[in-house]
């Protein structure tokens, strides 16, 4: 269970003052992040060359993209909408490369998934 604090804000003031401070207040807390494991060998194939992938997730979508070229941790930051298609983006990338996607199978399943 996650509990979480809620607190409100009121604005007075004039009519556009409000909306300004509205609209700002949703840009702050417009806020996601997103985290993944991906294999090992899918690191250069998201990386690039020179970084040129890499850079390009961030160009067109706008998020930032943090991965640990040790653990193959990536976290995608930024606004929800920024998040959603730099994972979306990230997806295409992988499946278009043909990069190995890790499903884990219990060993009365390994049979099954090499053809024995």
């Amino acid at each position: 269970c996650v509990s979480t604090l809620q607190r409100r804000a009121r604005s007075l003031g004039r009519a556009a003052a409000v909306a300004a401070a509205q609209q700002a207040l949703d840009a702050v807390l417009d806020v996601d992040e997103h985290e993944r494991i991906v294999p090992l060998q899918a690191i250069p194939v998201i990386l690039g060359k020179g970084g040129s992938n890499i850079k390009r997730l961030r160009q067109e979508s706008g998020a930032s993209f943090d991965l640990d070229r040790t653990t193959g941790r990536l976290r995608v930051q930024g606004s929800k909408a920024m998040v959603s298609k730099g994972c979306e983006l990230l997806d295409a990338l992988l499946e278009s490369s043909g990069a190995a996607v890790e499903m884990r199978v219990t060993q009365r399943q390994g049979p099954l998934v090499i053809g024995r």
